[in-house]
């Protein structure tokens, strides 16, 4: 195959394709492509431009439907608990020991529902402080 026919088929590719996840981390794009590609599709993982560290997964025109109706089934993305993120990531000029407390609670609580949602077959954690 010459250059130019690769560029044609790549192009013609890329144009008959639709995105069925984006803005995914590279674990979960990773989860959704082996996913689709176990269930027969041709899935392409891609990163996406402006931030190097998301990524997208697109499938066929044809195949996007049946795709997303296996992702949605297997409940794929995995939903992120906020964990650590909640110490780091306030907006309160002071907080007092118990707000500190509620927080450290709820972000080992995400910590913990995060790691049980990595274990093969478990679809989702229940986080109780909700």
């Amino acid at each position: 195959m010459n250059r130019s026919s690769l560029f044609v088929t790549c192009a013609l590719l890329t144009a008959c394709s639709v995105e069925v996840q984006r803005d995914l981390t590279e674990e979960d794009a990773n989860e959704v492509y082996a996913v689709l590609y176990e269930k027969g599709f041709s899935p392409v993982k891609a990163r996406e431009e402006g931030d190097r560290s998301r990524y997208s997964v697109s499938v066929s025109k044809a195949d996007a439907s049946r795709a997303a109706h296996v992702l949605s089934k297997r409940g794929l993305p995995r939903t992120r608990e906020a964990g650590w993120s909640l110490i780091t990531g306030t907006q309160s000029f002071v907080r007092t020991e118990v707000d500190e407390r509620v927080v450290f609670i709820q972000a080992v609580s995400g910590e913990v529902a995060n790691t049980l949602k990595r274990i093969p077959n478990v679809v989702d954690a229940l986080r109780p402080c909700s």
